[in-house]
Parts: C-alpha cells; structure tokens; sequence
C-alpha cells in the first residue's frame, strides 16, 4: 500500500534489481536475496516415493509462517488445466532466518514418458 514517505511501495514489489527473472515478491516469498543473482534457489523437480509409488514432486524454500502469502502448488498434463495438489512428503525442513523447505507431491503417480509438470504460486494477501 503507497504511503507519503513511500509512494512507489507495490511497484517496488514488481521490480527486478538483480536481474534475475524473479521480481521482489518472489525474491520475498520464496527466501531469496533481492538484490543478489541467485539463479540456484529455484523449485527443484524431483521423483519421490511416497508409501511404494513414485510421484513427480517439487521442493521450494518459502517463508515460514508468512501471514501475507499463500502458496499453491498445481500440476498439470496440459499445460492449459492446472489442478491444484497438496499432498506433502516428508517434514518441512527449518533453514534457519525465517526460511523453510518443503516437498508437495503430484497427484497422479510417476508414469516415465508421460507428459507432467508441476508449478509453485505464491500470491501476496
């Protein structure tokens, strides 16, 4: 929200000062330095399984206990209908700074070949 001493506020939070693709929201919600390149914080696709199935999931840092983010995790064959999923693997992992890491599953099992991606979405409240 603009305030007097600070006018610009949400266009400062749609800015890239590092230059690395994520804007300063981003930067603020998935723990990344704003003002630092960090190209190799990104979410990490992986195979996990999860009680004898293999499932695509991703990993990403995000903000412990962020009271002005939502994440959303979806996944997609399509690339046009995107489901949201919700099924977490394995505890969260504290990173220490108000940073934590953790691992949400697809929900259709790990088929080789088959066409699937998945996407991390953290919106500002």
């Amino acid at each position: 929200m603009p305030t007097l001493l600070f006018p610009n506020l949400p266009a400062a939070l749609m800015e890239d000062p590092d230059g690395d693709g994520l804007r300063n929201i981003g930067e603020y919600a998935y723990g990344r330095a704003a003002k630092v390149p960090d190209h190799n914080t990104v979410p990490n696709a992986t195979v996990v399984n999860d009680a004898g199935t293999a499932y695509l999931a991703v990993t990403f840092k995000r903000r412990h206990k962020a009271l002005d983010l939502t994440y959303i995790v979806e996944a997609t064959s399509d690339l046009t209908s995107w489901v949201e999923v919700t099924s977490q693997v394995g505890a969260v992992q504290d990173l220490g700074n108000g940073i934590e890491q953790i691992t949400i599953r697809d929900s259709q099992p790990y088929a080789p070949g088959a066409q699937r991606w998945m996407r991390v979405r953290a919106l500002k409240l």
